[in-house]
């Protein structure tokens, strides 16, 4: 995919690489996220904790609103929509490695909050373009910067 990025970003004691999905798939990925969060999408993308990577202190209102409107389905939905697409990567000694359901299930057990994290870094890299979009729109910083 020549027009694909990759992102890294350390959370908690690991280094995690996420990458574009396919559009076909961040698409589906899109459509499922607007049914499940809907006017909410507005409020966290205008957020300063998005325009901060969202990994700081000031990640609490996106939780808030992850809990409030998205099911356990919609969760594991996405999480697998990015292993399947071999999205996410782990660093190991000899360099990144893709994420299966097995490794994230073992890796994230006791580390929800951190499981969270690389969830939201994966759809910053996925649709962080929309999302400096709709902050233009409200006339607030790109999450780029």
């Amino acid at each position: 995919m020549a027009n694909a990025k990759s992102e890294t970003q350390r959370i908690g004691d690991h280094d995690y690489e996420c990458s574009q999905l396919t559009w076909g798939a961040s698409t589906q990925l899109f459509g499922r996220l607007l049914k499940s969060l809907g006017p909410a999408m507005g409020t966290v993308a205008g957020a300063s904790a998005v325009s901060k990577g969202l990994m700081g202190a000031e990640m609490g209102p996106a939780v808030k609103m992850l809990a409030k409107d998205l099911t356990a389905d919609d969760v594991m939905y996405i999480v697998n929509k990015f292993l399947d697409q071999k999205a996410i990567k782990l660093k190991h000694d000899m360099g990144y490695k893709p994420m299966t359901m097995e490794m994230w299930d073992l890796h994230f057990t006791g580390q929800f909050f951190n499981s969270l994290k690389v969830i939201v870094f994966a759809l910053k890299v996925n649709f962080g373009d929309f999302l400096d979009g709709v902050r233009d729109a409200v006339g607030e910083a790109p999450a780029s910067q």
